[in-house]
């Protein structure tokens, strides 16, 4: 069976070279046969930060032909992180496609890693009940977050907002097949453009479409009155078919990071 989307959660940028001839063939050929590309816009060095290098830092990988790029905000959408890498100013088209949460996020732990005393003391501040809710949307249990604070553990970069980002759009992938609309490359961005939020200062070269979080998507929805023209047909009660939604009958591959078990991503491993 094949994917629906591919969730490259790694860096192969400009400081890193080109892709090679055998990954762009790969992409290439997934976003060819309709297959939702999502990756990692890329992670700024703090050197190039402390240089304020920042424009021209996207991942090469991730700027490839069709390929759905996230760079990384602050859960709220009211920044850009630090990090997040740029396109080139004056080129609306070089940069992220889109932005999502990618600060303190929690996320599996590699195992057997030991964590240090510092993430500990870290995992033990952030791994939260609220933390929880805030970024995923769903309550936690005081049981579950003694569990979390042993499996998992809170990191940022953009490998975690492409997850992320792999999570929503599985639920699209999943609410587009159960009505029989089309779910390509070009749907994809037309849902995210709708859900997305501008974030104030930034230019376009540096967050894409702007922000998206299970909040802006609730917000899309919740606005949404009667039928709209890209849910054509749909006599259904949207917000609630979204929040229901899984991901389920999605088929979702996973590159690098042991960040698919987040929160936001649906449990498809």
């Amino acid at each position: 069976m094949p994917a629906d989307i591919i969730n490259l959660s790694l860096q192969i940028g400009s400081d890193c070279g080109d892709p090679g001839p055998e990954i762009t063939d790969s992409v290439n050929h997934a976003v060819t046969n309709g297959v939702l590309v999502v990756a990692a816009a890329g992670n700024i060095s703090l050197e190039k930060q402390q240089k304020g290098l920042l424009d021209g830092t996207m991942s090469r990988l991730s700027s490839l032909p069709g390929v759905i790029s996230v760079g990384s905000a602050n859960w709220e959408g009211t920044h850009l992180s630090s990090f997040s890498a740029r396109g080139i100013a004056g080129k609306p088209q070089s940069g992220p496609t889109v932005i999502a949460p990618g600060e303190d996020m929690i996320g599996l732990h590699l195992f057997g890693k030991p964590k240090t005393y510092q993430q500990r003391q870290r995992d033990n501040q952030l791994i939260t009940q609220s933390n929880m809710m805030r970024q995923s949307g769903q309550p936690a249990d005081s049981k579950t977050i003694r569990r979390l604070k042993k499996t998992h553990t809170v990191k940022s970069g953009t490998s975690m907002t492409c997850a992320c980002m792999s999570g929503v759009l599985a639920k699209f992938v999943e609410l587009r097949k159960k009505f029989e609309l089309s779910h390509q490359y070009a749907d994809a961005l037309e849902f995210l453009r709708r859900a997305a939020r501008r974030i104030d200062g930034c230019a376009e070269h540096e967050q894409g479409l702007g922000f998206v979080s299970h909040v802006t998507i609730q917000e899309y929805f919740s606005a949404m009155q009667n039928e709209d023209e890209f849910w054509p047909g749909v006599q259904f009660d949207l917000l609630a078919a979204w929040n229901a939604a899984k991901g389920d009958g999605v088929l979702v591959g996973v590159a690098d990071t042991g960040f698919s078990d987040h929160p936001f991503f649906p449990e498809m491993t």
